[in-house]
């Protein structure tokens, strides 16, 4: 089974600007550090040492790592050399959990924070947007607007953070 999202922000890789290093493969070096951090920070989380067991202040949302920006780019990481195309993913893979960080600090409550991942993890799997509306509503997600509104929403949702369909599935 696959590792579970914690959803914390303080377990978010946090980047510093690329303008503040000299090359984008010393970049590339900071985004492989900040998030091997991160994850050692995600496993500090559990009471019991074991990753996804106990969770302590971590709520766990969802077991597809292939939606999660931080294991694309660690899987990337993973094989080297690193093509050009490979580079260009880590670059847009970061710049989306930058995103990320921005919308979850302007979501007031957890219920919200856990929603925004519901929907991504949705569309990625392939869910058209209907579905990932009638998904959400069962779990009471959204407190106001018209399906339409929230359907609307949920496309710029997918719009803004670059959010793609799982093809392979």
């Amino acid at each position: 089974m696959a590792e579970l999202i914690t959803l914390i922000e303080k377990t978010i890789p946090k980047f510093k600007e690329k303008s503040e290093f000299e090359s984008i493969s010393e970049y590339i070096s900071h985004i492989s550090e900040s998030i091997e951090r991160a994850l050692q920070r995600n496993k500090s989380i559990t009471t019991d040492g074991e990753y996804g067991k106990n969770p302590g202040e971590g709520i766990k949302v969802f077991e597809h790592q292939d939606v999660s920006p931080v294991y694309k780019i660690k899987n990337l990481l993973a094989y080297k050399p690193l093509g050009l195309e490979d580079i260009k993913e880590i670059m847009q893979q970061a710049s989306n959990i930058k995103a990320i960080q921005n919308s979850l600090c302007k979501r007031g409550t957890t219920a919200e924070k856990m929603n925004l991942y519901l929907c991504w993890s949705l569309y990625e799997q392939g869910i058209s947007i209907a579905e990932i509306y009638d998904i959400s509503e069962k779990n009471c997600a959204w407190n106001s607007g018209s399906k339409d509104d929230v359907m609307n929403k949920i496309k710029k949702w997918s719009n803004k953070f670059r959010w793609q369909r799982n093809i392979t599935k």
